[in-house]
């Protein structure tokens, strides 16, 4: 196996700190009195914000802010333009300051440095996820990336897939792909790699039986590198 493609949100990074909080932290410091937006809302309304401004660049700004309107309009909330930009940027600050690698983050891509390429496919936004990647310092332990906001297609299309791995150079022959989505299940498939989900609570329902499950990196680590026979579910 040459090369190794990660999902970047929820799979290498994450902010722990629940997003109604940040909703609070955003309201207080760009200092409105306003009731706050419902969370699930806004992550359905920032993904179709996204998807909406393919095939073209898609900055996260202007996707965050149509993504907070939306939620907040939702809740009957009506919220000025000036309001909705000084809310968006102090909660984009705030994700971005709680933001850590996932446990298990760093050991698992210095373990793949040695004998792997590594790539992520990821479907945020433009120059987010590299400053995803800078604050969290994992930068310099990929070889590649392609970000659905830059590349104007988003898993599971395998397209985003190829994209990388054509940056990196390498073929997707014998790859895996960890992901925690059911995108990404299905778009390494569609792709043509081997998926591997990581997920530390139930298996879905709609997993394929032949996908194997890791709870946590440090399994995903030893299942690629055959430290042990049954760390899948580790």
């Amino acid at each position: 196996m040459a090369v190794v493609s990660l999902d970047l949100d929820g799979t290498l990074v994450t902010c722990p700190e629940p997003r109604e909080r940040s909703f609070e932290h955003a309201r207080d410091e760009a200092d409105l009195s306003v009731p706050l937006p419902p969370v699930e809302p806004y992550r359905s309304a920032f993904h179709e914000s996204l998807l909406g401004r393919f095939p073209e660049r898609a900055p996260d700004a202007p996707v965050r802010r149509r993504a907070l309107r939306r939620a907040f309009e939702s809740a009957g909330t009506a919220v000025s333009d000036a309001d909705i930009a000084a809310f968006a940027d102090a909660y984009r600050r705030r994700r971005l300051d709680r933001l850590i690698p996932m446990d298990g983050a760093e050991a698992l891509l210095d373990a793949l440095s040695a004998t792997h390429a590594v790539v992520v496919v990821t479907n945020g936004p433009a120059e987010l996820q590299r400053e995803k990647l800078d604050r969290t310092g994992l930068t310099a332990r990929v070889d590649a990336l392609a970000v659905a906001g830059c590349c104007g297609t988003a898993k599971p299309d395998p397209t985003l897939f190829e994209i990388a791995f054509e940056r990196a150079g390498e073929s997707m022959a014998s790859a895996v792909h960890v992901g925690d989505a059911r995108f990404d299940v299905e778009g390494a498939i569609a792709a043509g790699l081997d998926p591997i989900f990581l997920r530390p609570g139930p298996v879905p329902e709609w997993l394929p039986a032949d996908v194997p499950t890791c709870r946590s990196l440090d399994a995903v680590r030893r299942l690629i590198l055959d430290d042990s026979p049954h760390s899948a579910s580790g």
